[in-house]
């Protein structure tokens, strides 16, 4: 291996590399061959080197560092939960990097520790990774060469390579929450290895210090360490050798060269996996000392390496508990020396990679044939490639060899050159959505010699599926990481020693596209159907304006902000149809976004019963619990034998889960795995997760939390609901997030479930893009309590906007021979432009002027404001009935039920009460109250009363009831609504009950006025009989009781806490973003509810619904 291609971005000049080239290759300096090899690297580099890429790869600089302002040896990158990148040199600095809302970028310096760094060969500060809790604790950890006499004496040794002779470090920093984590906390650092000489990873020469540093899925640091050697077939007495003996960075019996990776009481050519809070070995480590959990033996995990500069953790792999010894599986680059680079799956504990005697798949080195450290069975590399040779091959079952090719047998690869490159540069694992599909769940790994970016899938036995190329660069290459939060692959290169680079790579057909995304208030529904639709949380990254434009299966029918649709197939059929959303910035370019939804027409989603989980709570510990997986399952447009259930078992451990493959079916058998406790540490439990989806598509899913009895106490959380947010795209905003435990155990902890949002104790950082976020809300338990069951909490984030309103004039019932009229809105703060849509009923509309078609029946009509970029949409429902007063229905007897209590013995004398309260909790009078006027006196009155107050004028009221009369002679009735409880009441309406027939009467009256008002009905009999009259059925239409009413109505975006839901023989709807609460104790019952919003229903209500 030349000495070159090991350094990342090396600091020596083409000469000093010439001089080193020619030397190991042991040529005088003046041969021919070494004065050849000269001209033709410098014309290598002055020549033009084309730069290729795939269609659609977007390649943009971040960073350009320079001498002067920092990040010239740029190393790696790492990113936070929020996405936000830190930086860290060779020379030992740490820069956390922020972007403004003009995408200038902002450098904080936060750590310089490069007096202590041996920065030489390739040397240095090599790796850097962030806590997997990074934003709620701050952590950072740090692998670093250090040099010799800073740590001996604490003074700074210099750069010079005859400081080696001394140790990698790892060491961990805290980040300042309180600063936005560009600054460290003074005094936070702990050395994890080497604190003293005997306890760092030895370096007797200016290379092979490996290394990288990842988290395993149980929470463990794993460390890939270098041989420690020096180039050459080091078989010991080389290097600073003596000098290290002396400084006690190793033993007499260590000076063995390379051999130290294959011996267990030395830290060299290692995978060691440790304790982030302790620097100690694990007791699941192969060779784990109780007694000496610092010792090398006790931090091993794997053995027999070279220089595994780059390593990283296959996703969906591991376990959850560092006692299972399962971190998961590691993906280990190796430096070759003179034969084969190699990349390694690292599978299981005490796996032995066979360096130095093995190199590659079947090659072995000569120069170290001492078989005391030659093992008898060892783990091959599943790839492996080389410079100085056309062939690279894949190893299957550690038996099987393929060579990449387009040869039948071979590997397919179609690459345009041949599969070359000296210094494999290990990556990280695509797991975004934007990439082509080949991508997808690839890891990318580099070339730095070669100056290529390439691909790898794996199968499902982590063996190799496909490789693709992806990137041929003009500069050499020294890491390769992912940034979920950008969908992103970011690369740090440089065409000058030292590198200096950083790349962001994504997958556009242009720059800087806008983001779309629709939402709705709802995906199905019974036609006529109509749906509102927004692009609010749609934008451009540069903070551009947008424009939109909106289409029903191709059909545009709208350019707003806030479009609304009626959906009517023709026939009244079921229909899917296909919405999509185009946005194009105005930015100059006009670059566009699409999205796109499906809505359901004449169709609901299935129902789900019952499941046999529903009596599952909880589960025992360590130990595996077999389940049956069934459900009763309906749905009103199709048969439950055409439901596909999707059952989907996640174990979720504090703010994550794993998934298990879903299993397709209904009555099935499923295991939920053993899990073990951590109370006070960590929190676990099961989620199981039921998707019922019919013939069309349209699906309902319910979750099932099972807790894992760990014993103790039981406790439960509350969570305060998160209010929804508006920001200033790309700006930072802070909120606060409130839990408390039901037995006051604390801490709690606070998890970024999903969205633009993560999490610092309690506090929640929104990251300056729109989204939905859900945290998560956690408590660990103690050594009483038992850790709670997570609660979730979730709310929006939408740009800022200006908010508008909408005041729609009430319309009064009519009958259908009224003649056509007009209906009036209007919006504020300034008047808009709106439009009017005729929903559903007996009448059409045309502009502002509504017909009757001579049909009665419930008629709906909308006001709505698109809105635009700058001015947010709004919408009002209203109703009114086309009806006939009093329509004349004869009563026979067989038909004297009909109506519910008629002639029955149970009422409610009229000459014994005064008044009926509509507010009175205590009357069932929601419902159906039937009330018998026996004999009545003259002008004896019934009051239908609305004691408490409402806090809003313009709101609509109403009774329903049926008469009966038992006499002969028709009755007179007399019936006049109040705005208050004495006086003003409204003109008299005078209405017959004919003799032996049932009438049906609907009121309804609107309170005008003060908004702290009361109203009453009252119903007065002006003349006396001697016959009875049975009311039945007596409805209150809309609201019965409000309590802490807020100004708005039903159909707007104000929260209601209702005593009692309204009752009302139209459809009731809940619209999106309005919350309606059931109190303890009440028993609500309506008709027809549309459930768009919330509907909370409070531990000891009723709800109660007739007709849906």
């Amino acid at each position: 291996m030349y000495y070159f291609v090991e350094l990342f971005c090396p600091y020596y000049s083409i000469m000093k590399l010439y001089i080193y080239v020619c030397s190991l290759q042991k040529r005088d300096y003046s041969t021919i061959a070494c004065r050849k090899f000269f001209v033709l690297f410098f014309i290598f580099f002055a020549s033009y080197w084309s730069f290729g890429q795939g269609t659609g790869i977007q390649d943009e600089l971040k960073i350009k560092g320079s001498y002067g302002n920092g990040l010239f040896g740029l190393v790696g990158l790492n990113f936070d939960q929020s996405g936000r990148m830190y930086a860290y040199e060779i020379n030992g600095k740490v820069w956390a990097i922020r972007y403004d809302t003009n995408h200038v970028e902002q450098r904080h310096l936060m750590l310089d520790i490069s007096n202590e760094v041996l920065n030489t060969g390739d040397l240095g500060l090599v790796s850097m990774v962030l806590d997997p809790n990074f934003v709620t604790n701050g952590h950072i950890y740090l692998m670093y060469s250090v040099n010799r006499l800073f740590l001996l004496t604490g003074v700074d040794g210099g750069d010079d390579a005859s400081q080696s002779g001394t140790i990698v470090r790892v060491a961990r920093y805290t980040a300042d929450i309180n600063t936005d984590f560009t600054t460290l906390i003074p005094n936070s650092r702990l050395v994890l290895i080497g604190d003293v000489p005997s306890d760092g990873i030895p370096i007797l020469g200016p290379n092979h210090g490996g290394g990288c540093m990842v988290f395993g899925t149980d929470g463990t640091l794993l460390i890939s360490t270098g041989d420690g050697s020096v180039v050459g077939n080091d078989t010991g007495n080389n290097g600073n050798v003596y000098e290290a003996i002396e400084a006690g960075v190793i033993t007499a019996g260590q000076n063995v060269g390379s051999y130290r990776c294959q011996m267990d009481s030395s830290l060299n050519g290692k995978v060691l996996r440790i304790n982030p809070m302790t620097g100690e070995g694990y007791a699941s480590n192969p060779h784990y000392d109780s007694l000496k959990p610092r010792a090398a033996q006790s931090r091993m995990w794997a053995k027999g390496f070279r220089n595994p500069y780059r390593m990283t953790l296959m996703p969906n792999t591991g376990g959850h508990h560092s006692e299972e010894g399962n971190p998961g599986i590691l993906v280990v680059g190796d430096v070759g020396g003179y034969q084969r680079e190699e990349i390694n799956t690292v599978t299981a504990s005490d796996q032995n990679f066979g360096w130095p005697h093995y190199e590659g798949i079947d090659s072995s080195n000569e120069a170290f044939d001492d078989s005391t450290y030659i093992p008898n069975n060892h783990r091959k590399p599943i790839f492996e490639y080389r410079e100085h040779s056309f062939h690279a091959n894949v190893l299957f079952n550690q038996t099987t060899i393929k060579q990449l090719g387009i040869q039948e047998g071979q590997f397919y690869y179609n690459g345009l050159d041949v599969f070359k490159g000296s210094t494999i540069v290990v990556g990280d694992f695509y797991q975004g959505t934007s990439f082509p599909a080949k991508y997808h769940n690839a890891l990318f790994f580099a070339d730095f010699g070669a100056k290529w970016i390439r691909a790898m899938t794996f199968d499902a036995n982590h063996e190799p599926a496909t490789i693709e190329d992806f990137m041929q660069l003009p500069d050499q290459i020294v890491g390769v990481t992912f940034n979920p939060s950008e969908d992103a692959i970011y690369y740090v290169s440089g065409n000058t020693a030292p590198c200096d680079e950083a790349h962001k790579v994504t997958y556009s057909t242009a720059d800087f596209p806008p983001i779309a995304k629709i939402e709705m208030d709802s995906n199905h529904g019974m036609a006529s159907l109509p749906i509102a639709f927004s692009a609010i949380k749609s934008y451009d990254p540069d903070n551009s304006t947008l424009t939109y434009e909106w289409s029903v299966d191709n059909v545009v029918f709208s350019t707003g902000l806030a479009p609304h649709y009626l959906f009517k197939p023709t026939g009244n059929t079921q229909q899917t149809y296909k919405v999509k959303l185009k946005v194009t910035d105005n930015n100059g370019t006009g670059m566009t976004a699409f999205d796109s939804v499906y809505v359901y027409a004449n169709n609901t989603p299935p129902a789900i019963m019952s499941t046999s989980l529903d009596e599952v709570a909880s589960i025992p510990p360590n130990q595996n619990y077999s389940v049956n997986l069934s459900a009763v399952v309906t749905d009103k447009q199709a048969n439950a034998n055409d439901l596909t259930l999707s059952w989907t078992i996640a174990f979720a451990h504090n703010g994550h889960e794993h998934k298990d493959a879903p299993l397709i079916g209904n009555n099935l058998s499923a295991t939920f795995p053993a899990s073990g406790c951590e109370a006070g540490d960590a929190t676990y439990w099961y989620k199981v997760y039921l998707q019922v989806t019919d013939p069309q598509g349209l699906s309902e899913t319910q979750v099932k939390n099972i807790e894992i009895n760990c014993g103790g106490t039981p406790q439960t959380l509350s969570f305060n609901a998160i209010p929804n947010q508006e920001i200033d795209i790309n700006s930072l905003h802070s909120i606060t997030a409130s839990a408390v435990s039901s037995v006051g155990v604390s801490p709690l902890y606070y998890f970024t479930m999903s969205g633009p949002a993560y999490t610092v104790d309690n506090q929640i950082k929104l990251t300056g893009k729109p989204g939905k976020v859900t945290i998560r809300a956690v408590q660990h338990g103690n050594a009483t309590y038992r850790p709670a069951l997570p609660v979730d909490q979730s709310f929006e984030v939408d740009r800022a906007i200006i908010h508008y309103s909408m005041s729609f004039d009430s319309i009064p019932n009519k009958l259908p021979t009224d003649a056509s009229f007009s209906i009036n809105a209007t919006t504020s703060p300034t008047q808009e432009p709106f439009s009017y849509m005729l929903i559903s009923g007996p009448a059409t509309i045309s502009g502002n002027v509504i017909s009757l078609t001579g049909d009665t029946g419930t008629v709906k009509v909308r006001a709505f404001f698109e809105g635009d970029y700058f001015k947010k949409g709004v919408y009002v429902d209203r109703f009114f009935k086309v009806y006939i007063p009093t329509p004349p229905v004869a009563l026979v007897a067989q038909d004297e039920t009909i109506y519910g209590d008629a002639l029955n013995t149970n009422w409610l004398n009229f000459s014994s009460i005064s008044a009926l309260d509509m507010a009175n909790a205590s009357l069932p009078f929601i419902n159906t109250k039937s009330i018998k006027i026996t004999n009545p006196t003259s002008a004896e009155t019934l009051d239908f009363r609305k004691s408490s107050s409402l806090s809003v004028a313009d709101f609509p009221h109403g009774i329903e009831f049926w008469v009966y009369n038992d006499g002969n002679t028709a009755y007179p009735l007399q019936i006049q609504t109040f705005e208050t409880s004495s006086g003003g009441g409204s003109p008299i309406l005078s209405v017959m009950a004919d003799p032996k027939k049932w009438v049906h009467y609907i009121l309804e009256w609107t309170l005008f006025g003060n908004p702290s008002q009361v109203g009453k009905v009252v119903i007065k009999l002006n003349q006396t009989q001697t016959e009875s009259l049975y009311f039945d059925e007596v409805k209150l239409l809309y609201c019965a009781d409000m309590q802490s009413v807020k100004t708005g109505s039903w159909d707007d975006t104000s929260v209601w806490s209702c005593k009692r839901l309204p009752i009302t023989t139209d459809i009731i709807t809940i619209n999106a973003g309005h919350i309606v609460t059931i109190p303890t104790g009440v028993s609500a019952t309506l008709n027809i509810l549309q459930l768009l919003g919330t509907l909370n229903k409070e531990s000891g209500s009723t709800l109660n619904i007739n007709n849906y």
